[in-house]
């Protein structure tokens, strides 16, 4: 392997498991910071749960200080999270895959 490359997960794992869904706006606030610290990948939303949304779509890949180089992703887990990803003009979708 040649390089190895660093997903920062928290704007969609991390907050996924808070009692209380936060604003779109502090999402970007916490995106925005992740970048400036240096994330360069970022996973900032799930297609997998309408019922709870964990990061609004293309809002929360309008951080204002993103450096070309930073890309951001979505999870979408399945069929129609991936057909919602690509509605809403996703480049960069992540899959997971389970095993047990």
């Amino acid at each position: 392997m040649e390089h190895v490359v660093i997903v920062e997960v928290g704007p969609r794992d991390g907050l996924q498991s808070e009692p209380v869904v936060l604003p779109t706006e502090a999402k970007v606030e916490l995106i925005g910071r992740l970048v400036d610290a240096g994330a360069r990948r970022v996973e900032v939303g799930s297609f997998a749960h309408p019922g709870r949304p964990i990061a609004p779509g293309a809002r929360c890949r309008a951080v204002p200080s993103r450096p070309p180089s930073c890309r951001m992703a979505a999870s979408a887990p399945d069929r129609v999270g991936c057909a919602s990803s690509i509605q809403e003009r996703w480049a960069s979708k992540r899959r997971g895959l389970a095993a047990s």
